[in-house]
C-alpha cells in the first residue's frame, strides 16, 4: 500500500521574520503552504496513493479563516473525487474545539476528533484492510503520555499505523507537554508504522518498523531551512518499507557565508552578492523553486569600521531590496557580520600599528627567533624534546604564524594582510 504521510501544514500562517521592506514578496509568502499542500495532493493523485495520513496542525490557529477552511476543503474533495481516503488529526495549533467538531468533510475523511485514542478501520481498492490509530488535540498541551493509550498491535487488520503528534521525552522540567513518549515505546507496540507530527524537521527515527516526522510543508522561519514537504511510504507484507521525501515548498528558506577580505569596498562586496543572486536565480528557474538567503559576512572585521556600520544599518541590504519580484524569485533576507577577533581595549592607531608590524618582521630572522625562545631551549630537559625542531624552518615558521594570530585576536587586528598594507 501507498501512504501520503504529510504533517504540520500550518495554513493561515504567517511567515516570521520578514520586514516590511519585502513587499514584493508578501504575496508569495503568504500563499506558500497553500501552494505546498496543493503540490501534496496532486502528487497523491498522480502517484495514485491509497491513502493520505495529516498528522495535526492542518491549520496556525485555533480559529481559521475562511479561506484556509475553504482551501482545505476543496483539496480534500479532489482527493475524494479519485477515492484516496484521508485520515487526520489536529494538533497543538489547531487543536480540536466545539467549532472543529461541527466541521463537515467530504466522506472520503475521517477525523480523529477525541482527545482519547481511537481506531478508523478501512478497506483498500485492493482488498486489504488497514487499521488506523490516533487522537486529536483539545487544548494547545498535553502533558499525558499518549502512547500509554495505543494498544498492542492485534494483527486483526493487514496493517496497523499509529498516528501521533508529540514529541520524544526529554528530562527538562520545560519541556514534554506535547504527548511525549519514548522511541522504545513506538517499536513496543508492534504497529508497521508509525506516522509523527509536530517536529517541522524531516527525519527517520527507525527503519523497521518505520518511524518518522515527515517535517512541515513549507519552511516559516529562516530556522527552518532547505526544501520542506511530504513522505512518500510504501509497505508490504514481509518486506522492508519504502519512504520518499517528496519536496513541496515553492520558497527555500538557505543560509550562505561569504568571506570578507580587507580590500573589499562597498562595491566589491555588492557585486560579489549579485553575483550569487544571480547563480541562484538560474537554479531557481531550474527547479521553479524561489530562495530566501541569509548571508554571513565571515571575518568581517576585515572590512572597513565605517562600511561595517552601514552594512548594521540596513544600507547595503535597502540596496539589494526590490518593490516587484515574478516568481521563481531570490531574496537577500538578512545580512549579518561575523567578527572573529574581539574588540581591542585601545583605540588602535599607526604606531601600535607600525610596532606590530616591524616585531612580527623581526621573527623571521632565525637569529632573533632563537634569541626569543632561549629562556625555553636553555632548559635541559626541553632543549632535549626541541632543539631539532626549533631548528626545523617550518616549525619557527609555524610558531611565527600561531603567534602573529594570538596577538591579532587579542588586540584587535584583523589580518595579516593588513600589516603589509603599509609596506607599499
Amino acid at each position: 500500500m501507498k501512504i501520503m504521510h504529510v504533517a504540520d501544514l500550518h495554513l493561515d500562517s504567517p511567515f516570521i521574520g520578514m520586514s516590511k521592506e519585502f513587499k514584493g514578496i508578501q504575496n508569495y509568502l503568504i500563499r506558500a503552504a497553500y501552494t505546498a499542500f496543493e503540490r501534496c495532493v496532486s502528487v497523491a493523485i498522480n502517484r495514485k496513493v491509497d491513502v493520505m495520513v495529516i498528522v495535526g496542525d492542518v491549520y496556525d490557529a485555533e480559529k481559521q479563516t475562511i479561506y484556509a477552511q475553504h482551501f482545505f476543503n476543496q483539496q480534500l474533495e479532489r482527493l475524494n473525487v479519485v477515492g484516496i481516503p484521508v485520515i487526520f488529526s489536529h494538533g497543538n495549533h489547531d487543536y480540536m474545539t466545539a467549532q472543529l467538531e461541527r466541521r463537515k468533510y467530504p466522506e472520503n475523511v475521517h477525523v480523529f476528533k477525541e482527545d482519547h485514542v481511537t481506531y478508523k478501520d478501512i478497506q483498500l481498492e485492493s482488498g486489504e484492510r488497514v487499521r488506523f490509530y490516533g487522537f486529536s488535540y483539545k487544548t494547545r498541551w498535553i502533558k499525558q503520555r499518549m502512547i500509554e493509550q495505543f494498544p498492542m498491535n492485534a494483527h486483526e487488520t493487514d496493517y496497523t499505523i499509529g498516528l501521533l503528534h508529540g514529541e520524544i521525552s526529554s528530562a527538562s522540567q520545560n519541556a514534554n507537554n506535547y504527548a511525549p513518549f519514548s522511541l522504545q515505546e513506538l517499536i513496543e507496540k508492534n504497529f508497521d508504522f508509525w506516522a509523527l507530527g509536530h517536529i517541522h524537521l524531516q527525519g527517520v527515527l527507525n527503519e523497521a518498523p518505520l518511524i518518522q516526522y515527515p517535517g512541515t510543508i513549507q519552511g516559516r522561519h529562516r530556522n527552518e531551512l532547505g526544501p520542506k514537504g511530504a513522505m512518500m511510504v510504501e509497505l508490504n507484507k514481509n518486506q522492508p518499507p519504502k519512504n520518499e521525501f517528496i519536496p513541496l515548498s515553492p520558497i527555500i528558506w538557505i543560509h550562505q557565508d561569504l568571506e570578507c577580505h580587507s580590500q573589499d569596498q562597498a562595491s566589491t562586496i555588492t557585486q560579489m552578492i549579485e553575483d550569487l543572486i544571480h547563480n541562484y536565480q538560474e537554479e531557481a528557474e531550474a527547479h521553479g523553486e524561489s530562495y530566501i538567503i541569509d548571508l554571513t559576512f565571515k571575518h568581517a572585521e576585515r572590512l572597513d569600521e565605517e562600511l561595517q556600520a552601514q552594512i548594521e544599518k540596513g544600507e547595503l541590504l535597502n540596496v539589494l531590496t526590490k518593490d516587484y519580484y515574478v516568481e521563481p524569485f531570490v531574496v537577500i533576507g538578512k545580512i549579518s557580520l561575523d567578527r572573529q577577533f574581539s574588540v581591542s581595549p585601545f583605540q588602535y592607531d599607526h604606531n601600535l600599528h607600525e610596532s606590530f608590524r616591524t616585531s612580527f618582521e623581526s621573527l623571521a630572522d632565525e637569529q632573533n627567533f632563537n634569541q626569543i625562545l632561549s629562556p625555553l631551549t636553555s632548559h635541559s630537559i626541553i632543549q632535549h624534546y626541541l632543539k631539532s625542531m626549533v631548528e626545523d624552518e617550518d616549525f619557527r615558521n609555524e610558531i611565527t604564524e600561531k603567534g602573529h594570530d594570538i596577538v591579532v585576536q587579542s588586540l584587535g587586528f584583523t589580518h595579516v594582510e593588513e600589516v603589509s598594507d603599509d609596506e607599499n
